[in-house]
């Protein structure tokens, strides 16, 4: 697919002046790509569903941000969410109380 004759389809991304640009650029993605692994975090989806998490890691290439979720049941685990960063509204730092 074209556009201004610049831009061209390249597995999922763009390509402009022969330089892949990434599908995930909204401000969740900048603001993924600039936290700081082991950041306590809620992340707000634009369905209105939150997850508390430690933040462990975002993946540019996909648009994922992995959270790991503490599950306190008995037996305690941990779980790890990948979140769609293109469908994420908020990010607040540390728990919504």
């Amino acid at each position: 697919m074209a556009h201004g004759g610049l831009l061209h389809s390249v597995e999922g991304g763009l390509l402009s002046h022969g330089r892949v640009l990434s599908p995930c650029s909204g401000s969740a993605c900048a603001n993924f790509d600039n936290l700081a692994l082991d950041t306590e975090i809620t992340v707000i989806m634009d369905s209105g569903d939150s997850f508390f998490g430690i933040f462990k890691g975002f993946n540019s290439e996909t648009c994922t941000a992995i959270l790991q979720y503490q599950n306190f049941v008995t037996p305690p685990s941990t779980t790890n969410i990948l979140i769609d960063c293109t469908k994420v509204a908020a990010i607040a730092l540390g728990p919504i109380a």
